[in-house]
């Protein structure tokens, strides 16, 4: 019988986003919706306010990658004016945005999305001792790797699921054969999901030394940096050295052994790929006639288009209209990720047709004209 699901919020990601799914009876997805439900108004907030006060507003669009907001933000401004930040401010903002890399590399691969492809019941069943020899096929030295440091790591989760309540790991699909991984495998990445919570500390304390706090960091102001003090200290640089060098060894010895796990499938194949391979995927981008040919495939609507003209003369006076014109060629060309490669390893790539995805987001949109042109469910 063929199912409808839908999951609104989706967790682990870093925003508000609704997913739908319609399922055919042998359980395979024929059409999937995605959607952003959040207004955020952050260009409402910041509008009248002193352009070199906007970074802190505009950073708060995320609470992982914060930085980058902040730092972007705040570079645009210093453009407008035409300022160049002294060497030594460009140092500091350097070393900001590294530890805010590292951060939410980690984060993002463990906390927010790791517990979608490792599962954490699979690892209740596994061997400890088994579990340090795959971890050492990864790495000659890998992190927290232990029978004992497993053992306790397996008796955590047993305790954790007995308990019922399973906090992030509620709602998931333990047991799906969907999840690749061993149960060692699942233990590995369990224990190292744990270590990951420390080490995301340690970057947060990284960034504070320079940033004065984390997440959120308020250290940049146009024209340079006010952690001057901080970037003469000593001892404040063999802080952020030792914290960096506690990081690293995470990172070498845990976050890369677990990419290759994650993708022990393509790394079984990498003999028949050249050095530095890049496997994109396609992704829809597509030009303005592409909008109305997926839209509107009778030619039933009367298109006019946009008098790009007077939008360039009424750009001199309104910076939207200015960016508009500046961003036409999105509108005009298609471009995309070249997906040649990685359709010649793995097959077709996965992805639900445009033409159907553009005129389910119109009828989620509320676009009268959609439900006529919404493919039907059998």
């Amino acid at each position: 019988m063929a199912e409808r699901i839908v999951v609104d919020p989706i967790t682990r990601i870093e925003g508000h986003l609704r997913i739908e799914a319609s399922l055919n009876d042998q359980g395979v997805i024929g059409q999937a919706y995605s959607s952003g439900t959040a207004f955020r108004g952050i260009e409402l907030i910041m509008r009248g306010r002193d352009p070199r006060d906007l970074a802190t507003f505009t950073q708060r669009i995320c609470g992982v990658c914060t930085y980058q907001h902040y730092e972007r933000s705040t570079e645009a401004v210093e453009r407008a004016y035409g300022v160049r930040i002294p060497p030594n401010a460009r140092l500091v903002r350097n070393l900001l945005w590294s530890a805010q890399v590292l951060h939410d590399h980690v984060v993002h691969f463990y906390h927010l999305h790791g517990v979608d492809w490792f599962d954490i019941v699979s690892a209740l069943s596994a061997s400890p001792a088994k579990a340090v020899q795959v971890a050492k096929q990864y790495h000659a030295n890998p992190y927290n790797a232990s029978e004992s440091h497993y053992g306790l790591v397996a008796q955590r989760l047993t305790r954790f699921a007995q308990s019922g309540q399973l906090g992030p790991f509620a709602g998931a699909y333990w047991g799906h054969p969907a999840y690749k991984l061993s149960p060692e495998e699942n233990l590995i990445m369990a224990s190292h999901y744990l270590d990951a919570l420390a080490v995301q500390r340690v970057l947060s304390q990284m960034e504070a030394i320079f940033g004065a706090k984390s997440p959120h960091p308020q250290s940049l102001i146009v024209g340079g940096v006010t952690s001057v003090r901080d970037a003469l200290s000593a001892e404040r640089i063999g802080q952020f050295m030792f914290m960096l060098k506690q990081a690293q060894d995470f990172i070498d010895r845990a976050y890369l052994p677990d990419l290759a796990q994650a993708f022990v499938r393509v790394a079984a194949r990498r003999s028949e790929l050249p050095p530095f391979a890049m496997l994109n995927f396609g992704g829809h981008t597509v030009s303005g006639r592409d909008w109305i040919a997926a839209l509107d495939p009778a030619g039933a609507l009367q298109v006019r288009q946009l008098p790009w003209v007077l939008l360039r003369l009424a750009a001199v006076v309104s910076p939207t209209l200015a960016a508009l014109c500046e961003m036409r060629y999105l509108w005009q060309r298609p471009h995309t990720l070249d997906n040649t490669r990685l359709q010649a390893l793995i097959g077709a790539e996965p992805h639900t047709p445009f033409a159907v995805a553009a005129r389910a987001a119109a009828g989620l949109a509320g676009w009268p004209a959609a439900a006529a042109l919404r493919p039907q469910a059998a």
